[in-house]
């Protein structure tokens, strides 16, 4: 009998460890971890902004104006995906590590292509010295004679700390739908067309200045792997070294605010 009440005992004792256990060793099989790729497009609006202009110190033709509240917009050039060129458009993409999957804390590296141009047939102020005259007077945009754009890009690269919560998911959770917060700061590196009194100069990439901005919206995931993510962008982006015509340079700043698709896919581990 003794010996029965012990082999019970140690039976019962097995079992609650087993149980016990048990949610500690799914716990550790589920991936908390994962790196992820995405690639899509943008729709953006900008603010106005003022372009200051200053020749370089050796110019021969020295100028040192700013044209005041012009207005922008962009070019999405959607069209050309269905033409096979995929980087034409306005695309962007992300790059980004999920610190902790339970917690939805990850960060993020982001690029966006948008295309700045100066907006033709508007009038606007001009005020500076050009060529050691002075003006302070209001002008019709002529592209022929002055224009600014950054379209190979006006290239907006980020460093995100993001926040990501499921508020929905299918019960063979195949499906799922997240909120996604955004929010971090980087640098702009365009390649600026500019004209200047009838010349031109199509630029190189460089850094010219920096950017911070917040970003939120939806994360749309298909078995847990695949995701599509449409989120709204409000950036803050200041260009303080943009190069132009004989060694000079432009400053301005804007706000930007986009529309952002991307689609990507999950690495887990």
């Amino acid at each position: 009998m003794k010996i029965s009440l012990r082999i019970l005992l140690l039976l019962l004792i097995s079992c609650n460890t087993l149980f016990a256990q048990t949610p500690e060793t799914k716990a550790k099989k589920v991936k908390k971890h994962y790196i992820y790729f995405a690639w899509g497009y943008n729709k953006d609006w900008f603010s106005k902004s003022t372009i200051h202009f200053k020749s370089g110190s050796a110019s021969d033709f020295p100028y040192d104006f700013s044209w005041i509240k012009v207005k922008a917009h962009d070019y999405p050039g959607f069209e050309n995906i269905f033409k096979g060129n995929i980087s034409i458009p306005q695309y962007a993409y992300r790059f980004g590590y999920m610190v902790n999957a339970k917690k939805g804390i990850g960060v993020e590296y982001a690029f966006d292509h948008a295309k700045y141009i100066v907006t033709q047939e508007q009038t606007f102020h001009v005020n500076g010295k050009i060529n050691n005259d002075y003006y302070d007077e209001f002008t019709n945009y002529a592209k022929e004679e002055m224009h600014f754009e950054h379209t190979n890009g006006a290239n907006f690269a980020m460093l995100n700390v993001f926040k990501e919560k499921i508020f929905y998911a299918s019960k063979n959770q195949k499906f799922e739908m997240a909120y996604i917060v955004k929010a971090g700061g980087g640098v702009v590196i365009p390649k600026t067309d500019v004209t200047l009194f009838g010349e031109r100069l199509d630029n190189r990439f460089h850094v010219a200045g920096y950017i911070f901005g917040v970003e939120g919206g939806v994360t749309l995931n298909f078995w847990r792997n695949i995701f599509l993510s449409p989120t709204f962008k409000a950036a803050y982006a200041n260009y303080d070294n943009a190069l132009t015509v004989d060694n000079g340079r432009a400053h301005h700043y804007f706000y930007a605010y986009e529309a952002i698709l991307v689609a990507g896919y999950k690495f887990r581990f």
